[in-house]
C-alpha cells in the first residue's frame, strides 16, 4: 500500500516484530513509518509517541534480542541542543551501567558534553583551515591561468627567457605565501 522497506539501521526502541518502512508523502518527501506485526491488523504508525499510545507503554532502547538495555534515566529522549546533527548517539556498558556516548562524523567518541564541544570546535578549526587552503590554491590556479607569459623571438638566448619565466613564477609564489601569512 505505497510502502517501501527501510534499509536504514533498526531503531533501538522499536519492539520485536515491528518493521520500519518508507512512505512517500504528499509533497514527495520520504517519511519513515513503523509497521505492526501480524495480529495488529494493517497498522502503520508515523512516530514513537503514537506507537506508545497504541501499545500503552513507554518505549525504551532494546538490544538485538528485544531485551531492555536497562538505561534508566540515562536514555536520551530528545536530541541535545548542544550536539551537532552530524554526530551520533550510542550506548556502552561500564561497570554494569549503560551510558550514552557521542560519536563524531570522523569516529571520535566522547562521553561528556565538554569533550563533544571541544572536539566540535577542533573539527571546525580544521575545516576552516582546509577551506582556507583550498581557497588559496584555487586563487593561485586562477592567477596562473590569467597570467600570460609572452616570449619574444628576439636575439635573446633561451637561458635569458627561462630566467625571466622563473622570476615571474618566484614572484607569484612569494605573493601567494605573503597572502597566506596575512590571513
Amino acid at each position: 500500500e505505497g510502502l517501501e522497506v527501510c534499509t536504514l539501521p533498526r531503531i533501538s526502541w522499536l519492539p520485536p516484530g515491528w518493521g520500519q518502512g518508507i512512505r512517500i508523502g504528499q509533497k514527495g518527501r520520504r517519511l519513515k513509518v513503523f509497521v505492526a506485526p501480524e495480529g495488529h491488523g494493517r497498522l502503520v504508525v508515523n512516530n514513537k509517541q503514537n506507537m506508545e499510545v497504541i501499545l500503552q507503554t513507554r518505549l525504551r532502547p532494546l538490544d538485538q534480542h528485544g531485551k531492555l538495555l536497562g538505561l534508566g534515566d540515562e536514555c536520551i529522549e530528545r536530541w541535545p541542543i548542544w550536539l551537532p546533527k552530524t554526530w551520533r548517539i550510542a550506548y556502552y556498558k561500564e561497570q554494569g551501567e549503560v551510558r550514552p556516548c557521542f560519536v563524531s562524523p570522523s569516529g571520535v567518541r566522547c562521553s561528556k558534553r565538554s569533550k563533544v564541544l571541544a572536539e566540535a570546535q577542533q573539527q571546525k578549526a580544521v575545516d576552516e583551515a582546509n577551506a582556507a587552503e583550498a581557497d588559496r590554491l584555487s586563487k593561485r590556479k586562477r592567477l596562473r591561468k590569467a597570467e600570460v607569459v609572452e616570449v619574444d623571438n628576439s636575439d635573446d638566448d633561451a637561458e635569458a627567457q627561462v630566467d625571466r619565466i622563473q622570476a615571474l613564477v618566484a614572484d607569484d609564489s612569494a605573493d601567494a605565501d605573503a597572502a597566506s601569512n596575512a590571513s
